[in-house]
Parts: structure tokens; C-alpha cells; sequence
């Protein structure tokens, strides 16, 4: 008996909302504005409305789904397509420069809320990776569907009450800007909240000079994790970070609270606690 791929229902441990009105699809396939020579990667296709939608403006779409049922699905249906490569992988596991080598790629992608900070992680990760290495994946663009209150907190800056550790992050490496708010009704099962499609585009060169990226997102994290009180208080008794009250003149910087200081702050900041970190007395007490 053939299988009925229509019938399949969303796996709620896999937060699947799949995109269900053609209006909306056809409206998201037109703002990214692909072109016909761009390299596509979509995370998630799911039952494929936006990578239907999406073939006929590009010549390579690669298309990354973690549910079998639905790369099932995607290679029934969609299989026909020579510009359609449909792999089943987790994303966050997925190995970008082995597919793609150095060729410049845009990524799309309707994103499960649960794990939207994972996978901006992992672009990030993939974009500073690009800056530095030819043989990477090189990320010109990273169009994604995702909790429009997740999309405001991501383009906020300082002073706000929405700026946090991801703000800084992107706002390291990416300007960014919303493209389209969509409504739950234009998913199946509908969600609870407003969606928005985010597009962030990779700066030339980050905001600030970073050399330990590993630290820097420490520093942030400890900072924002008890963002209500002063730095010289959020800072302190983290793993492998050394006590702020070591750093020069550090009165006034260590009375502000965490969503006052710029991306370029939070770089020097992180610069100045790794160097007080490798001084010999401080390598001692660690």
C-alpha cells in the first residue's frame, strides 16, 4: 500500500509548525529575493511548501532535514528536481564545509522556537569560521522564520530592555533588519505567538576585535545571566574568569549593569579580563 505522506502530523518533540497557506509561502519565497545563481541551504524543509516554493528561483537548493519521515516525503515528491539535494542530518551536526567547501551560500530556513538560539549559534559559529578560513562555508546571507519577540531581542541594542547575549553576538558579526511579520494562522498547527522572517548579512569585518570567541561568549553569558545586577557582582565566581576588581581603572565599567554596554564594550571587556586571566599571579590562583 502506498504511503500517505499528507496524513503526517507535526512531531510536537521536534516543534514542527509547518508553513500551510500558499499566500504566505509565496509571499516569504519573493522577500528573500534568491536568485537564480545563489547556493541555497534550507534547515528544516519539513513537508517542503517553501522548498516547492523556492526551486524555481535558484539552481542549487540543499535542503537539511533531521526527520526521516519527512526526507522521506521531500524525495517522493520534490526527488524529480536535479537543482534539489535533500540530506538527512541534524543541522547542528551538520559538517557545512564538507558540502560546500568555500562556495558562497545562503541560508534559509522556518526554525523550531526551541532550539532558534542553537541554530543562530551555529551560523554564527559558521560565519566567523568563513572570515578566517577559504575552505569554509562562506554564509553572504541567513534568512530565517522565527519568534518575532526572538527576532526583536536579536536586533536590539543597548539600553533595551530586549538587548541580551544573543543581541551582542549578532550584532558582533551581522547587521540585520525584519522582513516580514506572518501570523500563526499561515502555519499548521498554528502557534501561539507571531512569527517574523529575520535576514542578517554578515559584516565585512566584526564590530570588534574578538580573539578568543570561546571567552568572549563566557564573559557575555556570566554578565547577562544575572543581568539586574552590576557587572562587578555578575562577573564574579565564574569558571576560568578572574575576578573583575583585578582590572585598571575598572570603577565605572563594573557599576553599569549589562544591557548599557555596546558590542565594542563587551569586546574590550572580554580582552581585558583574558589578559588579567594570563598574567602569571592570576594563572597562580586559577
Amino acid at each position: 500500500m502506498e504511503k500517505s505522506y499528507k496524513s503526517m502530523a507535526p512531531k510536537k518533540s521536534l516543534g514542527q509548525n509547518f508553513l500551510s497557506d500558499p499566500w504566505w509561502i509565496e509571499r516569504i519565497a519573493r522577500a528573500l529575493e534568491i536568485q537564480e545563481e545563489d547556493c541555497v541551504l534550507e534547515i528544516g524543509p519539513g513537508k517542503g511548501a517553501l522548498t516547492r516554493a523556492l526551486l524555481p528561483y535558484t539552481r542549487d537548493l540543499l535542503a537539511v532535514e533531521i526527520d526521516q519521515r519527512m526526507v522521506e516525503l521531500l524525495k517522493a515528491e520534490l526527488g524529480g528536481h536535479p537543482n534539489l539535494r535533500v540530506i538527512h542530518e541534524d543541522f547542528l551536526r551538520f559538517d557545512l564545509g564538507a558540502a560546500l567547501g568555500g562556495r558562497r551560500v545562503r541560508v534559509v530556513g522556518n526554525l523550531p522556537y526551541h532550539i532558534t538560539s542553537s541554530i543562530l549559534m551555529r551560523v554564527l559559529e559558521e560565519i566567523r569560521r568563513g572570515q578566517t578560513d577559504p575552505a569554509a562555508a562562506q554564509i553572504t546571507d541567513f534568512a530565517i522564520m522565527i519568534q518575532k519577540e526572538v527576532a526583536q531581542r536579536i536586533l536590539s541594542g543597548p539600553g533595551s530592555r530586549e538587548y541580551g547575549i544573543l543581541s551582542v553576538y549578532v550584532g558582533l558579526l551581522c547587521e540585520g533588519r525584519i522582513l516580514l511579520d506572518v501570523p500563526p494562522g499561515a502555519f499548521f498547527p498554528k502557534p501561539k505567538v507571531d512569527s517574523a522572517v529575520i535576514r542578517l548579512r554578515p559584516l565585512a569585518t566584526p564590530r570588534a576585535e574578538v580573539k578568543d570567541w570561546d571567552f568572549f561568549r563566557r564573559v557575555v553569558r556570566a554578565a547577562f545571566n544575572q543581568r539586574r545586577k552590576m557587572l562587578r557582582r555578575s562577573l564574579l565566581n565564574i569558571p576560568g574568569v578572574p575576578n573583575p576588581e583585578g582590572l585598571e581603572n575598572a570603577d565605572e565599567l563594573l557599576s553599569r549593569r549589562p544591557e548599557t554596554l555596546s558590542v565594542p564594550e563587551f569586546a574590550d571587556l572580554a580582552a581585558r579580563l583574558g589578559a588579567l586571566r594570563a598574567a602569571p599571579d592570576e594563572e597562580a590562583r586559577l
